[in-house]
């Protein structure tokens, strides 16, 4: 929601942020246009990044000012939905842009991210962020308006790193199985066909691999003493029946679609 606040107004819009920070640097006593979103944003990429700082070094841009740096009619910036920024961490240094852009990503970001804003180095960690409601991924070194991607793991040539516990189980099952499911942390339709045909179970030629270590290590973070070796064997199998019979499961001992749904807490 965009909100218009006094020049110079001193109000504190989250815990880091005044709206003082957002006024246009033209210099004139105009009002201040913020959207309450981009500064929840802001809040989120600092806590992600650990930062201690994030200065806004341009925010809310009158026309005129808009006009003067270069920016088009359209900026994000005159509504209020846009900054100029960067962010420092612990030691004050400043956190490169390439990571900002992948962070926004991370959080899920679809809106406005320009990559070495102004044309800066990667190391300034000049960063435009805009909460503008379209997609826009721009690298402003080479172009201030066009799109160069549509994910920074891809143009940055970053391998994404994803992690969770959905994530977790996913590597274990394919690495048992090979059944080459997406690790992407997402319990979808995919991953909810393989917890259904790889089921886990006693029998007497004990199943071994990676899966079972899984199923192992999460009972264990949930009070139970399994030795973590991987082999599906009877204190496997009844700390599995005592799960189930906790989370008022079918207790068969098989550890199928509901019975690791239950595991992963989803």
């Amino acid at each position: 929601m965009i909100k218009s606040y006094k020049y110079n107004d001193a109000f504190k819009l989250s815990a880091h942020f005044k709206a003082s920070e957002f006024k246009c640097k033209c210099g004139k006593t105009h009002d201040i246009l913020i959207d309450s979103d981009l500064v929840d944003l802001l809040e989120k990429v600092r806590s992600k990044l650990n930062a201690s700082v994030c200065n806004i070094y341009s925010g809310h841009r009158c026309a005129n000012h808009n006009k003067s740096v270069g920016s088009g009619s359209t900026s994000p910036h005159i509504n209020g939905y846009a900054v100029d920024c960067y962010f420092l961490d612990q030691n004050r240094k400043r956190i490169p842009s390439s990571k900002v852009c992948l962070t926004l990503e991370d959080l899920g970001h679809n809106k406005g991210i320009g990559y070495r804003c102004g044309g800066s180095a990667d190391s300034t960690g000049n960063t435009h962020i805009d909460t503008k409601p379209r997609k826009w991924y721009g690298d402003e070194s080479k172009s201030m308006t066009a799109t160069c991607c549509t994910s920074f793991y891809d143009y940055f040539g970053v391998q994404k790193v994803v992690s969770g516990i959905v994530a977790e189980w996913q590597i274990a099952i394919n690495n048992s199985y090979n059944c080459g499911l997406a690790v992407d942390n997402k319990f979808g339709p995919d991953s909810q066909t393989k917890a259904t045909k790889y089921q886990l179970h006693y029998k007497t030629s004990q199943i071994h691999n990676d899966y079972v270590l899984f199923i192992q290590k999460q009972l264990n973070k949930l009070g139970y003493s399994l030795k973590e070796d991987g082999y599906f064997g009877p204190s496997t199998s009844t700390a599995v029946k005592n799960f189930q019979k906790t989370k008022g499961l079918k207790v068969d001992g098989y550890v199928g679609l509901n019975t690791i749904k239950a595991l992963l807490n989803i």
